[in-house]
């Protein structure tokens, strides 16, 4: 038994002095195995980091070459040497963004703003190729002349494209509409042909053109603001629901154009920050809808004139107009009294500049509170009214005890067709005077 137990103590002493280590140092190796594979593996990854930063490096360069490319095109294309200025263009040891009218922004966009710079000829083709161009302004460059290519479609990060004032001609590109990011289109004052087309826009102007066909019903978004179809020759109706749900537009000029049908009810409904209507010198029959300005408190100008309008004016037309500068309703068919609350209306619009309600039918007589008004405002020289050639079965009268003192012989006032007339004639050149 005793030499039992020594020959036990013998293998657990063999154990721990022997075997035991072993297994420790068998894990240690283990553990400086793995450590060593981690660090390899972080010099892998190190290794990759750096050829991927050496790799956007080389994209970078080879982009800004491109871009340098692009640009040269231009600059010889449109004819560079002559420019007003073309400060660092070419200048291979100058940024881009020091040549000048080349910018960019921090979410990588480019513009070019060469507007008003005497640019002659045409765009390269190669200028569709600069696929971070966000803006590009060239107004007021009589000598840029040529067609839009459908190639703009691949200007993908277009967000604004000035071109007014120029020579360029044709129908503009259905590709445009398809630039979700175009916010702005101006090809204003150009010889722009072909009809319109749905697309992004908050702001469009296509004023002074050749531009034929209807009105789109889904023509532009509900986050429209701005838009200038004026002097065009566009036909057909204003689609019912044109502008109906635009809450944020403030400017909306159709006139010159041969527009025709009624004023849809719904146009307009939803706008709340309305400042200027122009819907002058079309084709438009019909009522004024009654509640045609009841959402656009913030109103400056309303013109209607040269249409052919009939019917009476509602005594809430100008109810909610407390800005109001400018209101021509004239030559038109419009006939009936003037509604007393459309005269008081008149009398509390403070910022009142202009009221021609003249070459229609209107009848009646006005009220004594109304041209002493009148009076007051003219001989102050502040507004400008008409309401000559109102030629029914009753002219528009002024009561005779103040007829004397409206009309005096030392002001430009004259008895023609009707008892109150005044020589100055209202267009758009004076609204756009006032609004600025």
């Amino acid at each position: 038994s005793h030499e039992r137990n020594t020959n036990m103590l013998m293998k657990r002493f063999f154990h721990n002095c022997l075997v035991l280590p072993l297994v420790v140092g068998i894990f240690i190796s283990l553990l400086m195995v793995e450590a060593s594979g981690s660090g390899l593996e972080y010099n892998v990854s190190e290794e990759k980091n750096v050829r991927r930063k050496a790799h956007i490096e080389s994209i970078k360069m080879e982009e800004q070459q491109m871009i340098h490319n692009i640009l040269e095109d231009f600059y010889f294309a449109t004819g560079g040497i002559g420019w007003t200025n073309n400060s660092n263009w070419l200048n291979q040891g100058v940024k881009l963004v020091d040549w000048f009218g080349i910018s960019t922004y921090v979410f990588g966009g480019y513009e070019i703003s060469l507007s008003n710079n005497n640019l002659t000829g045409t765009i390269p083709m190669s200028l569709y190729d600069f696929d971070s161009l966000a803006f590009l302004h060239l107004s007021f460059n009589p000598g840029l002349t040529g067609r839009i290519s459908s190639a703009i479609g691949k200007l993908t990060k277009l967000n604004s494209i000035r071109l007014s004032s120029c020579a360029f001609s044709g129908s503009l590109p259905s590709q445009l509409g398809d630039l979700k990011e175009l916010d702005v289109l101006d090809f204003s004052a150009n010889n722009i042909i072909g009809s319109m087309f749905k697309g992004h826009y908050t702001t469009i102007d296509l004023a002074k053109n050749a531009i034929t066909g209807t009105i789109p019903p889904d023509f532009v978004s509900k986050s429209i603001k701005y838009i200038d179809l004026s002097f065009n020759h566009i036909t057909g109706s204003i689609p019912q629901t044109f502008l109906s749900d635009a809450p944020i537009v403030h400017t909306v000029d159709l006139s010159k154009n041969k527009i025709s049908g009624q004023i849809p009810h719904e146009f307009l409904s939803k706008s709340t920050v309305m400042n200027i209507i122009d819907l002058s010198q079309n084709e438009l029959t019909g009522l004024i809808p009654a509640n045609f300005l009841q959402s656009v408190s913030s109103l400056f100008a309303i013109q209607l004139f040269h249409n052919e309008l009939s019917g009476s004016i509602n005594k809430s037309f100008l109810s909610s107009l407390t800005f109001l500068k400018i209101i021509d309703l004239s030559q038109n068919a419009l006939s009936g009294s003037l509604p007393l609350e459309f005269l008081q209306d008149l009398l509390t619009i403070e910022s009142i500049k202009i009221i021609d309600l003249s070459y229609n039918e209107f009848s009646g007589m006005l009220p004594v509170e109304f041209v002493e008004f009148c009076h007051k405002k003219l001989c102050m020289k502040d507004v400008i009214f008409r309401f000559d050639s109102n030629e029914t079965s009753s002219h528009i009268g002024i009561p005779n005890a103040l007829r004397k003192d409206i009309i005096p012989s030392s002001m430009a006032y004259r008895l023609a067709r009707a008892p109150l007339t005044h020589f100055v004639a209202v267009n758009l050149f004076i609204v756009k005077l006032l609004m600025s």
